[in-house]
């Protein structure tokens, strides 16, 4: 993992940290916990999701991929805004083992193969609260994989 710069780790990043670990084991309650009341979330292709949406988006992903293996050497972070703000780029690698619905209507049942998926997560923190969050997937990255296997 590289931080850009080299500083103690912020509010922003603890926040991200700790959002990303509830997102991950999917626990939703201690997610929504670390948001402000006014908390805005937008996803690749939606904007101003709601918690119970971004809970069922999750819950289609981890029907139709597991592992999340993340590289740690290929995460970058960059804190900014004094610490309120922190954007992270990583790499995931998500086996393909549940059925995938491609936007248009193909449905791609579970192969086995391995999806490289790059995320871009934005946070922006109002005092120890996350008040906005942006999760931007590589979609067309994706996409592309997703479809060379049909």
């Amino acid at each position: 993992m590289t931080t850009v710069p080299d500083q103690e780790t912020t509010t922003a990043e603890h926040l991200y940290n700790e959002a990303y670990q509830c997102l991950v084991e999917g626990d939703y309650s201690r997610f929504a916990a670390l948001c402000a009341p006014k908390f805005v979330l937008n996803l690749s292709d939606a904007s101003n999701v709601s918690l119970a949406e971004l809970e069922d988006e999750a819950k289609a992903w981890r029907i139709a991929f597991t592992g999340y293996d993340h590289d740690p050497t290929e995460e970058v972070r960059f804190p900014f805004r004094g610490g309120h703000e922190i954007a992270v780029f990583t790499k995931h690698l998500l086996i393909h083992t549940g059925p995938f619905r491609l936007p248009g209507g193909t449905t791609i049942d579970a192969t086995s193969r391995k999806i490289e998926v790059r995320v871009a997560t934005f946070i922006h923190v109002d005092g120890v609260r996350i008040d906005r969050l942006n999760i931007l997937l590589n979609t067309a990255g994706f996409l592309k994989q997703m479809r060379s296997i049909i």
